[in-house]
């Protein structure tokens, strides 16, 4: 038999021997391995961004397009209506935009009324407006705190688009509730809105502001004038001014602030109110007749009678008079001394009368004596000492020291 020949086994060879790395090598490959691992980064998933749906067409349209029988501008766009009508809007005039409001105001029959006189001039300015910054931005807002400290906004007028009510089963009056000390009143402007209040009132019996007696007076007036109970009628100033001028100086409480106070023990007080005239101690009454209510004058008082006033904790003041001292309790004390001093500095401006502090009584006869509360005249003098006055009371002349008056409202 033959013997088989066995196959050689193929071995594989060994791995070749490398050499050896540098140092330099070696201690890169040493800082590369000895490095911090990376910081896992969180896993965000893809999201895939939706697709808006696109609503077809319709199959009429589309075969009228191809046909040229359909109009190929699109329909105007809700927005595009809007900000058209916007920009009409802001075309419009203000006069424009409140014809609306004018059929509320406006009694049934009567005629469109006239274009308005042109809007009268800003009233003074009070030392407490000039401290108030003025507004920077063209619609910024001007916080105006009130009486009761309640803050609001006063917005400048824009052409922007504004909403009312549509034949509302009420109506807002707005009235004129006080007069400033020396102000003018002669606008065209004032003096109709002036009138439309005193005959509306004349003829109402809503307000207890008015007695039956003042109420009387003035129908007379108007009917002496030929008025009636329209005030659109009128068309001449100088009857205007006249019957507001009747109201203004015969109506003891229509034009005045009425703050709720309470006096001392006894005392039957129950308003104080404030006018360019002075101040009543006023008490309500009511009438058996048709109206049912009445404000009762207890007690009257000029400014030219006010030494001071002063504050007595939050609730309470005290006016120095001539003859008195009066003190009231009222929730809105800061309220009637801030009002009180206001209209007197305003009244002793340009004034040429002083009121006695004290009294002063000599023997000699170039000096004036005189007695607490007295009015004194201020009379023109030259060579007059600092720290003395020259003038006149009660038919007497002479000097006194200025430190024992001061100026009295005109």
């Amino acid at each position: 038999p033959k013997v088989k020949k066995e196959l050689p086994v193929v071995k594989p060879s060994g791995p070749k021997s490398r050499p050896a790395p540098s140092r330099e090598i070696g201690n890169i490959i040493k800082m590369y391995q000895s490095r911090p691992p990376p910081e896992p980064q969180p896993f965000e998933p893809v999201r895939r961004v939706p697709k808006p749906f696109v609503k077809k067409n319709d199959p009429k349209n589309e075969a009228l397009a191809k046909l040229g029988m359909m109009n190929s501008s699109p329909h105007p766009s809700v927005s595009s209506l809007l900000s058209g009508h916007f920009k009409s809007s802001e075309s419009l005039s203000i006069k424009e935009k409140q014809l609306p409001l004018l059929s509320i105001f406006r009694p049934e029959g009567t005629p469109p009324p006239s274009p308005a006189p042109p809007t009268p001039p800003l009233p003074p300015t009070t030392p407490e407006d000039q401290d108030k910054p003025e507004p920077t931005g063209k619609d910024s807002a001007v916080t105006v705190a009130g009486d009761d400290g309640i803050k609001t906004q006063l917005y400048k007028l824009t052409t922007s688009v504004s909403f009312s009510y549509v034949d509302p089963a009420w109506k807002i009056f707005l009235r004129k509730e006080v007069f400033y000390p020396k102000e003018n009143f002669s606008h065209p402007y004032c003096l109709n809105l002036l009138c439309e209040q005193i005959i509306r009132d004349t003829f109402s019996d809503s307000s207890f502001r008015i007695s039956r007696e003042e109420k009387r007076k003035m129908k007379d007036l108007l009917m002496e004038f030929r008025v009636g109970d329209n005030a659109q009628s009128i068309q001449e100033d100088g009857i205007k001014k006249r019957i507001v001028v009747a109201a203004r100086d015969n109506w003891a409480n229509y034009f005045s602030r009425l703050f709720p106070v309470q006096g001392e023990k006894g005392s039957d007080v129950q308003i104080l109110g404030v006018s360019h005239r002075g101040m009543r101690l006023l008490k309500v009454e009511k009438a058996a007749a048709y109206h049912p209510e009445h404000l009762k004058i207890l007690r009257s008082y000029c400014f030219a009678d006010v030494l001071s006033v002063e504050l007595k904790g939050s609730n309470s003041l005290e006016f120095s008079l001539k003859t008195e001292q009066l003190i009231l309790h009222s929730p809105k004390a800061p309220c009637i001394k801030a009002m009180v001093e206001l209209f007197i500095q305003e009244l002793r401006q340009d004034t040429n009368y002083v009121v006695a502090l004290r009294s002063y009584v000599v023997d000699d006869k170039s000096l004036l004596s005189f007695k607490k509360g007295d009015l004194i005249e201020l009379l023109p003098m030259q060579g007059v000492e600092p720290g003395w006055q020259f003038g006149s009371t009660g038919g007497r002349c002479g000097l006194f020291p200025t430190s024992l008056v001061q100026l009295a409202p005109a």
